[in-house]
């Protein structure tokens, strides 16, 4: 299959159809197309330029700047044969319908073949905006995709793809010996028929081995042993499975069923595409708090699925799992800690009560004979016969104290790591409600105080509105005689600045003139935010912001005559003085 390279021209255009069409490579200009422009090179870069200053705002011979940088003008593609895999006539023709079938038929291109080399190559200069003012994008996607087409159209020309067969490892090479090729000829095969069936199940099982109870239900016969053999409800012999054909080998089986499965999200994908979505739908308010606090907790369940390499939600739960059992576990000790304390407690009142100095008159009252016998009983069931042998069980006590209090900042810990697992696992089972993303955002915006509620009011009554200069000039700012004036323009659209989509005033600039297919060099469009009001001229290259427009000459000129009027008085006040 060809190579494929794209190059982009940020400097000169002329001399790259200059190299591409050069006659001595392309036998006198013999292998060269075009598509929606001409084929005369000078002409077509002329064509380039109209198209491409019309929809980017730019201009096309801008030189780029001191950092080397400027916009892509053109895009330069390449696509190389190998020596012998075609001849020019061919290799144009690919070329050809590739750039249309890649592109579509709204971009304009010059195509050349280069025969100058012992390989067949293809030159594709490439304007980077159709006609429609839709814009070829290069990156690594994007080129997948235009060298998957190429491989495709190559395919259809028959280029290479017995040597990409033969190169590829997991192709299954398919041979039938002349005795079942004249038995499927004759419908005959009753290994076809198991073929068949093989493949008609494959599309419902979740394994080999539930295929095989399948083929069991339908009367077929399995036998399992070092290699599993089937016998069709007809046939009389056993038939091995990789008899049938290398692609029913049991290994082959297998991966095919596992290809038909659907393929399972990762725990983080998942996660990452709740958090990514609800972040473009709260966009317009993320400076909410109720908003970074949800967009925290989800980055928080991302960093702890990824810190501990939980792939799947199975893995979770039994984290989970663990985490209660160690709660549990630590909660059990506690319980222990806490009885043997309150049995010291115990034992020391009653020393403290039993060897304690009664008066002889309050002695019965104060210390009834039958809690005194009780206390005996426990003191020398411990060996406890005065105050001086307490003194263990209050260190006991102190120690039961400390054990109990790290055991508890322990479990306390824990259950913070126990609640992450949960909003994991609450967060796993709820994206699959279609309503899930929505519940979130309403909740964010329930949650939003009285100033953050005023503030999204305040930008959602933000607007925007288009003047029309109603001319063809179509003249650059910097070659107006005086500046543009609402008094020569006409209201065109008025609309909501907050619903543009845009992360800078340029990008919302660039959304509205993409938009407005008739929108033209010349025109205004001025955006009423909170604190001002700014124009910005639709320039040749962009967008240029100036002051003063919404107010009318007349109205210009009499505040002029005021502040002359004003200098005036000043001026004949001084003099009096």
């Amino acid at each position: 299959m060809p190579y494929i390279k794209v190059i982009s021209v940020r400097n000169s255009v002329a001399g790259c159809l200059k190299y591409i069409a050069n006659p001595d490579k392309t036998e006198g200009q013999f292998y060269l197309s075009s598509l929606n422009c001409s084929e005369d090179i000078s002409v077509a870069e002329q064509e380039f330029c109209l198209t491409y200053q019309h929809y980017s705002h730019k201009n096309f011979y801008s030189k780029p700047n001191k950092n080397g940088k400027s916009s892509v003008k053109a895009f330069h593609i390449i696509q190389s044969f190998k020596a012998g895999e075609c001849n020019a006539g061919t290799a144009h023709k690919i070329g050809l319908e590739w750039v249309q079938s890649v592109f579509g038929k709204n971009f304009q291109a010059v195509i050349c073949t280069h025969t100058d080399r012992e390989h067949i190559h293809n030159h594709i200069c490439l304007c980077p905006y159709d006609l429609d003012g839709i814009k070829f994008n290069s990156n690594k996607k994007s080129l997948e995709r235009i060298r998957k087409v190429s491989d495709e159209i190559c395919r259809n020309y028959g280029i290479c793809e017995m040597g990409k067969l033969t190169s590829d490892k997991t192709h299954i090479p398919v041979g039938v010996g002349y005795g079942e090729w004249k038995h499927r000829k004759f419908g005959t095969s009753l290994k076809e028929i198991i073929r068949r069936k093989i493949d008609y199940l494959i599309r419902n099982s979740a394994n080999l081995s539930d295929l095989l109870l399948q083929l069991e239900q339908q009367n077929f016969v399995i036998k399992r042993s070092k290699y599993i053999s089937v016998k069709a409800p007809e046939q009389q012999r056993f038939v091995r499975l990789k008899s049938l054909g290398a692609n029913y080998s049991e290994e082959n089986i297998s991966r095919r069923i596992l290809d038909l499965l659907p393929k399972t999200k990762s725990l983080d994908e998942i996660i990452s595409e709740v958090m990514e979505e609800f972040q473009n739908r709260t966009e317009k308010f993320s400076f909410a708090k109720s908003v970074r606090d949800t967009t925290a907790v989800l980055a928080s369940q991302l960093a702890i699925i990824n810190g501990e390499g939980l792939s799947s939600i199975t893995k979770v739960e039994n984290k989970l799992s663990e985490i209660e059992k160690n709660i549990a576990d630590t909660q059990s000790q506690i319980n222990k800690l806490e009885a043997d304390k309150n049995s010291a407690s115990e034992i020391i009142s009653a020393a403290e009560r039993y060897f304690k100095r009664y008066s002889v008159f309050k002695k019965s009252a104060e210390y009834p004979k039958s809690k005194r016998q009780d206390d005996k009983v426990l003191l020398t069931e411990y060996g406890i016969k005065s105050l001086d042998d307490i003194t263990r069980f209050r260190e006991n006590i102190q120690e039961y104290s400390e054990r109990i209090t790290a055991l508890q900042t322990q479990i306390n810990e824990i259950k913070k790591k126990e609640d992450d697992y949960k909003n994991i696992v609450d967060t796993y089972k709820n994206c699959s409600d279609d309503d899930y993303i929505s519940r979130l955002v309403k909740a964010a915006r329930e949650k939003m105080d009285r100033q953050e509620t005023a503030k999204l009011k305040a930008l959602q009554e933000e607007s925007y509105t288009i003047y029309s200069c109603g001319n063809n000039d179509y003249l650059p700012f910097k070659q107006l005689d005086m500046k543009p004036n609402v008094d020569n323009y006409i209201k065109k659209n008025v609309g909501c600045w907050f619903d543009i989509d845009g992360n800078t005033v340029g990008d919302k600039l660039e959304n509205i003139y993409q938009n407005c297919p008739d929108m033209v060099v010349g025109d205004v469009i001025v955006v009423r935010t909170q604190n001002r009001e700014t124009a910005f001229y639709v320039n040749d290259y962009g967008f240029i912001a100036f002051e003063g427009f919404m107010k009318s000459r007349l109205e210009q000129l009499r505040q002029k005559q005021l502040h002359e009027e004003k200098q005036k008085l000043t001026a004949a006040k001084k003099r009096s003085r």
